[in-house]
């Protein structure tokens, strides 16, 4: 090899690199804007249908806020990887959250000042999903630094490699 190609070479590397590591930052920021979303979507889902929820319910905020997490919980779906399909009841019961969030403070549970179990089950999918982000998120930043401590294993043989070549030819 002459010292033109191990440059090339580490250049490529270098533009690899910078790809891989793009990509990874790209779907890391949206992962955990994803995971805040659900974070939120659980805070407030939690609450639902409680008695104390019910006493200190104020209608136009409360709807506001149950439309934001419906929203939320939209988006945290469209995000979800690949390999963690939801199944069609979990898809239909989002699908029902999400196209009437305030469903969940039905006249029942209002009355009764009970909790509404549908609530409970969309509550229980949106933690699904965070937990699942939460470990792509882990494995993600793991693969990273891996790839990271390869490509400067790399970097190092081919500077050790230049430098011995442009001794050589000098």
């Amino acid at each position: 090899r002459d010292i033109e190609t191990n440059r090339r070479e580490q250049a490529e590397a270098t533009a690899i690199r910078g790809k891989e590591n793009a990509n990874y930052n790209e779907n890391k920021a949206l992962m955990e804007q994803t995971m805040n979303a659900l974070e939120r979507a659980i805070e407030v889902l939690s609450g639902a249908g409680t008695k104390t929820a019910l006493l200190q319910m104020n209608k136009p905020r409360d709807e506001l806020t149950l439309l934001r997490t419906a929203a939320a919980v939209h988006e945290a779906v469209k995000h979800m990887p690949a390999d963690h399909q939801l199944s069609p009841k979990q898809l239909s019961l989002l699908s029902s959250f999400i196209a009437d969030p305030a469903a969940l403070y039905d006249q029942k549970a209002q009355k009764k000042e009970s909790y509404s179990p549908a609530s409970a089950t969309i509550q229980g999918i949106v933690k699904d999903m965070y937990d699942t982000l939460a470990m792509n998120l882990e494995h993600a930043t793991e693969v990273e630094a891996t790839q990271f401590k390869n490509f400067e294993s790399v970097s190092a043989v081919s500077a050790k490699e230049l430098h011995t070549l442009t001794i050589t030819k000098t």
